[in-house]
This record gives C-alpha cells, sequence and structure tokens, in this order.
C-alpha cells in the first residue's frame, strides 16, 4: 500500500513539474513489494494484484530500487523521533549520501523471493510461477522494458516505430479491463512516444556518462565529447542540445533544442535513412542534413549521412560510371611486315593552302 500512495504522490508532482513518471527512480525498504512489482498482478491475490497492477502501468520494474533499511529516511517519522534527533540528523535534512553519487554506486537492486512473499500467490499459480519470476528476478537488471524490439532487426525507422506502438497497445491492453482497452489505428501519440523511448535509448548507450550526470544535474566529464554542445535533458528524457536560438520564439522548439543524435548507432541509421529517402534519394549530403536540422543534431552529421549514401542501393545504380568500351585488336592488314611508310595512306594535296608572304594572305 505504501509502494502505491508513493506511486501517487509521484505522478501528482511530476504532473505539476511536468516532468515525465519514468525518470523518477521509487525506494523500497520491502524486498517482497520488490519481488511483487516484478510479477505479473493477476497471479497474486486480488488485493496485491490490483496495486500490482497499478504500478505497473505508470512505471517499469526497474524505476524500483533497494534501499537499505539503516538508509531510509521514511523510518526516522514511522519509528518515531524526537524533535532534537530530527534536527541533527544528516539523513532527514540530505537524505542517503550514495545519491550524490553516480547511479553505479548506488545500493545492489536486491530482489528475493520468500514465504511472506510466495504468501500473496494464488494457489493455482504457484507451481507454473516458480520458474517464470525466479528467472525474471535473475535478470531483471539487464532488461529494458521500454526496448523490447531490436532495432537491428529493422530497416525501416517508419516500421520500427508502428511495430513496438502496436506492443506496447498490446501489453497495456493486456493490463486494463477490456471496457478500457485501446482498438483501431494508432494514435499520433502512441508512436511519438516509441519514438521517444528509441531515440532515448540509444542516448543512453552511447553517452552513459553523459545522460546518467545530466539526470543528478551534474556536471559533464572532461572528456565528454558532447562538452561544446552543453546538452540539458528535457522533459521526456531526450538529451537536447542548448544553443544560441534559445529567444527565437519564432522557431519550432526542436530547431531551438534540437535532439542530439549519436554517431554509428543503428537508430540514428535508420533515421537518416527515412530522411534520405524521404527526399527521393535525389538530395545531397547538405540538403539531407539541413532537413535533418529541423529536429535533431547528428554528432558528425556529414560523414554519417554519406556512409548511408555509400550503403544505398539506389543511389549506387545511379552514381554508377558507365563501364568502358575495349578497343578492338588492330586489323592484320595493318600489322603485316614490311610496310613501308605511306604504303597504306595517302595524304591530299589538292586543296588550297593560305600562307602568309608580308602584310597579306595569299592562296
Amino acid at each position: 500500500m505504501a509502494a502505491l500512495l508513493g506511486l501517487r504522490l509521484a505522478i501528482s508532482v511530476a504532473s505539476v513539474l511536468d516532468i515525465s513518471v519514468h525518470l523518477i527512480v521509487f525506494w523500497s525498504d520491502n524486498l517482497n513489494v520488490l519481488w511483487w512489482v516484478r510479477g505479473r498482478g493477476r497471479i497474486f491475490k486480488p488485493f496485491i494484484g490490483n496495486r500490482i497492477g497499478e504500478v505497473q502501468t505508470y512505471t517499469n520494474p526497474d524505476q524500483w530500487r533497494y534501499v537499505p533499511t539503516k538508509e531510509n529516511l521514511a523510518d526516522l517519522v514511522s519509528r518515531g523521533q524526537s524533535v532534537t534527533d530530527l534536527r541533527n540528523s544528516h539523513l532527514w535534512w540530505h537524505g542517503p549520501t550514495y545519491l550524490d553519487r553516480s547511479e553505479r554506486e548506488w545500493p545492489e537492486n536486491r530482489v528475493e523471493r520468500s514465504l511472506s512473499a510466495e504468501s500473496e500467490v494464488r494457489k493455482s499459480a504457484l507451481g507454473a510461477l516458480s520458474e517464470t519470476i525466479v528467472t525474471y528476478s535473475m535478470f531483471a537488471e539487464n532488461i529494458d522494458p521500454s526496448f523490447r524490439l531490436k532495432p537491428d532487426r529493422f530497416s525501416s525507422w517508419t516500421r520500427l516505430k508502428r511495430v513496438d506502438a502496436w506492443v506496447c497497445r498490446f501489453i497495456d491492453n493486456c493490463r486494463l479491463p477490456s471496457s478500457k482497452r485501446n482498438s483501431g489505428e494508432l494514435l499520433p501519440e502512441e508512436i511519438s512516444d516509441v519514438e521517444v523511448k528509441l531515440i532515448q535509448k540509444a542516448q543512453k548507450d552511447i553517452f552513459p556518462d553523459e545522460y546518467g550526470a545530466l539526470s543528478i544535474s551534474k556536471e559533464l566529464p572532461k572528456h565528454s565529447k558532447l562538452l561544446a554542445l552543453k546538452p540539458r535533458i528535457d522533459t521526456d528524457g531526450l538529451m537536447r542540445l542548448d544553443g544560441r536560438l534559445q529567444n527565437s520564439e519564432y522557431l519550432s522548439y526542436n530547431i531551438r533544442y534540437p535532439i542530439i543524435l549519436p554517431r554509428k548507432n543503428w537508430i540514428t541509421k535508420l533515421i537518416v535513412r527515412y530522411y534520405h529517402e524521404h527526399g527521393n534519394h535525389s538530395i545531397g549530403t547538405n540538403q539531407t542534413l539541413s532537413a535533418l536540422s529541423t529536429h535533431f543534431w547528428l554528432i558528425a552529421g556529414r560523414e554519417e549521412i554519406r556512409a548511408w549514401e555509400s550503403e544505398c542501393a539506389g543511389c549506387r545504380r545511379r552514381k554508377a560510371k558507365a563501364a568502358t568500351q575495349i578497343m578492338a585488336p588492330l586489323p592484320k592488314i595493318r600489322l603485316q611486315m614490311p610496310i613501308r611508310a605511306f604504303a597504306k595512306i595517302g595524304v591530299d594535296y589538292a586543296g588550297p593552302f593560305i600562307a602568309i608572304q608580308g602584310k597579306g594572305r595569299r592562296r
């Protein structure tokens, strides 16, 4: 119940601050709750199942992390503390010390199965649960639920977004009653949400240190390639370039703050291919880069575009050079030996010659 109340409070605060709930990390010292969150809501008894279903509707399991009981500041109030102790408590005023460090130094995320946790599982599902939830718990740290499809198995940016959007809708519908399920064609908002998740994952893969530093409002590493771009993270969790066009209100938000796309990433290649094919293979490198600049800031953009142009089968056919004609061998009659000079060639001397004599020309 405490986890659900914390989630509802976080949703209310996030709506006021205009930030995404997926950027929030939830902490709990209850190992049973962390184990329940990683299970399927329908296998639990109604009280737990309904609450787990609501938690999974708005958050991903990897957003829930374990906090040791000694560092859980919520216990200071729930277990009773005097005003003097709270006033002198560093934990109460500043929180756990590891929050000031990088995410890699946070406590290990423990997910343990216990008898007390299993007591909330339906008896009919307890047998089949022994393999599924335990297996998921073992590999939960290596699974990103927001990235269910492998982009490198797709050759079209549009198709990747639509397939992923259909998968997300199916999963969401499984969590909702039949009367509230979505049907019909995909909505623009669904495709837009998937696009944000795909680009966000690409940024995290290529720039993990930079993304982690910006997420906790810290300075970028000194060796970062993004220092000159002055990146920042927007409300959707995307890294954007903070350029000099902030006051150009007549320009769109994407032009003033373009999304940073990493180089040598499959998602970047799919986006470049989309804009290249949108120009019917006829626009050059600069025109493609100009079209991309309306939404994105591509690292080493020209090199990335030229790399795709060299792979594009249509462009290779159009730019292919015509084969050169191989000259035939000289006829045998011209190579007979001995042949004197001018034996087979004549010179026409019948035409007039123009000669210069003095100041005039004569024939």
